[in-house]
């Protein structure tokens, strides 16, 4: 990843703060976006050595926003290599328990996000021949109980990466997304705060066949490989990292 230029989405904590900090590490130009300004900024300082990483505010739901920060990554390091899409949001419910709005928020952020991220970077991509990895979810290839605008949103992202690494094959641009099992993050606390006393961290390590939850390195290493040349013939795929979850499904 030596001088490549790498933006990250959802980059001030979890699983986007752990890729930025991977893709800095390997020598790449991270420009660190999250919808929180101040915690994107604190990760791009902390990460950011030799100049290697800057910070910008980005709503995922908002073409202008993207477009700035699509604009910034360019102005600063003159291509656009890699683009990690890695924001998102939990929200559960069946469909009675879910309102229009909330529904609509949850694609809004999971699902038209990744359409706007693509639409704007695409361009750039073409002239590196770089990629795109976004991070969708096991979720996105089951049905889970209580969690259907989650699961549909994810789902439609894997649909969305097979459709682009098709579109954009043949310009060279490799579009794959990963799959996560259950990560340590907060997003895992927002699921055990709906769900109450109904099952515990632990329940959720023992879903695991590996006994533990996934961490946010592990999704930062996939990413990095697939980011990489090793990865160079892989497009349209979804990378599973669950810890063996979806082994028996």
């Amino acid at each position: 990843m030596q001088d490549k230029s790498v933006l990250v989405t959802g980059a001030a904590g979890g699983v986007g703060k752990a890729i930025a900090r991977r893709f800095a590490e390997q020598g790449a130009s991270v420009l660190v976006t999250d919808i929180d300004a101040r915690a994107a900024g604190q990760v791009a300082e902390a990460i950011g050595g030799q100049g290697r990483a800057r910070a910008a505010t980005l709503d995922v739901g908002d073409a202008a926003s993207i477009e700035f920060a699509v604009a910034s990554i360019v102005g600063w390091t003159g291509r656009l290599d890699v683009v990690v899409h890695a924001a998102g949001m939990w929200a559960g419910g069946t469909v009675l328990d879910i309102d229009e709005a909330r529904w609509t928020r949850v694609l809004e952020v999971n699902t038209t996000s990744a359409y706007l991220i693509a639409r704007h970077c695409v361009p750039h991509l073409r002239q590196t021949r770089g990629s795109i990895i976004n991070i969708a979810s096991v979720a996105g290839l089951k049905g889970t109980p209580g969690a259907v605008a989650y699961n549909s949103s994810k789902s439609a992202v894997v649909g969305m990466t097979k459709c682009m690494a098709l579109d954009f094959a043949a310009s060279g641009v490799r579009v794959n997304c990963i799959c996560p099992g259950v990560i340590d993050t907060p997003m895992v606390d927002a699921v055990l705060a709906h769900h109450g006393e109904a099952f515990t961290r632990e329940d959720l390590a023992r879903r695991h066949p590996l006994g533990r939850l996934g961490t946010p390195e592990d999704i930062a290493g996939a990413a990095s490989f697939l980011a990489s040349d090793d990865a160079s013939w892989i497009t349209g795929t979804a990378l599973v990292v669950d810890g063996g979850s979806m082994a028996g499904v």
